[in-house]
């Protein structure tokens, strides 16, 4: 926007002088006249492009690290790193991501076809072991299925998350960081889990 005004002032500018008429006169077409302002914004386009597809988000990346890092180091909780999200039949609340690869206070509630609550998955931390496994720790299993809730407890539970790094790292990124071919995957990602 600032080019685009700042073209037009300039050849606004020239007009009022007449220096336009001059360069007609001059023998310059339209098209040579516009040519060097023309360039300029190709040029800027093409820039304020390569930013927003490989910069930003590699800057948004690493500043989420380094924030991770300073909230376990200053033990301050670490709230703006939760976030709620659906994979298949889960809805998935983590409280918070250590070094962006750790999800912490999970909560997993899984529902049935028709959307009744089938059970609870309490872990306090997980370790991604493939592209979409999580090894939870410490877990408490509330199920539901039954006519009483039934609880048991488990040092360690395998759970097909649905969910990998890379998506876990696009849901922790704020949507206008996110890099165009990231945003395309992070809304299939919502679609393919009937999310907005």
């Amino acid at each position: 926007m600032t080019l685009l005004l700042g073209g037009l002032v300039g050849l606004g500018g020239l007009a009022n002088n007449l220096e336009l008429l001059a360069l007609r006169a001059a023998g310059f077409s339209p098209r040579r006249i516009a040519w060097p302002a023309l360039q300029v914004g190709i040029l800027l386009g093409l820039l304020v492009f390569v930013l927003q597809t490989y910069g930003i988000p590699l800057w948004e990346a690493q500043a989420a690290q380094l924030r991770s890092k300073a909230t376990v180091d200053n033990a301050l909780g670490g709230e703006d790193e939760a976030f709620w999200t659906r994979t298949g039949d889960s809805v998935v609340h983590v409280g918070q991501v250590l070094f962006g690869r750790s999800p912490q206070n999970i909560e997993i509630y899984q529902l049935d076809a028709s959307g009744n609550l089938t059970g609870i998955l309490q872990a306090t931390s997980a370790d991604l072991l493939e592209q979409d496994r999580w090894q939870l720790r410490d877990v408490r299993h509330t199920d539901f299925s039954d006519s009483a809730p039934a609880e048991q407890r488990l040092d360690t539970l395998e759970w097909q998350s649905g969910l990998s790094p890379d998506e876990i790292a696009r849901l922790l990124t704020p949507i206008e960081a996110l890099a165009p071919a990231d945003l395309v995957r992070y809304i299939s990602y919502l679609e393919a889990n009937r999310l907005d």
